[in-house]
């Protein structure tokens, strides 16, 4: 496992509902200081002030394309680490990202190890595995109802019936990965 520098990361999106709760909670567990901001001049002046190793941020916000402040936040604070995460990942927009400076571009769902891996270059750790189909099916109805702020509200926006939803919700959350099948060599039983 890599060794993490401890320090602050900085989330920047439109009240930072586009990530998962598990990811801010995780770095914080990895031993960051998490800052939320809803603009790209917030934190500039945040980086300005206190060195920030991790910046995460989505392609838009408030409207404005926070892809091309990228080279902005490189200058001002050049050994920040910068993640692009986005529900709506396309190619183009993905080699622009990189084009302007970005160490990551990465589609939701995803993992904040599995950030912190991409931004140091390395791919999947061998230890993390790709999360679960059904793990990211409850992910996903999860951050609709923290969007939301209710299950009416998440069901509407799912497209679901509100029964339905509360039952998917009920259940525990499955397991973040899928369990890998042993393979029996020929003569064992």
């Amino acid at each position: 496992m890599m060794r993490r520098p401890r320090g602050s990361v900085t989330l920047v999106g439109e009240r930072c509902t586009f990530l998962p709760s598990s990811i801010p909670r995780d770095l914080e567990r990895f031993g960051y200081t998490v800052h939320f901001f809803d603009s790209v001049e917030a934190v500039l002046d945040h980086m300005r002030c206190e060195r920030v190793f991790l910046t995460i941020c989505e392609p838009r916000i408030n409207g404005i394309s926070a892809v091309e402040s990228i080279p902005t936040i490189k200058r001002v604070s050049p050994e920040t680490g910068l993640a692009v995460v986005t529900a709506a990942a396309s190619v183009a927009a993905a080699v622009r990202a990189v084009r302007l400076g970005a160490d990551a571009y990465i589609p939701l769902p995803t993992s904040a190890g599995a950030i912190l891996n991409a931004v140091a270059g390395e791919k999947h750790a061998s230890s993390e595995q790709p999360m679960s189909l059904d793990r990211a099916i409850w992910e996903y109805l999860n951050q609709a109802l923290e969007t939301t702020g209710s299950i009416s509200a998440a069901a509407r926006l799912l497209g679901l019936h509100r029964k339905s939803l509360q039952r998917m919700l009920a259940k525990h959350g499955p397991p973040m990965h899928t369990p890998t099948k042993q393979r029996l060599t020929p003569g064992e039983s």
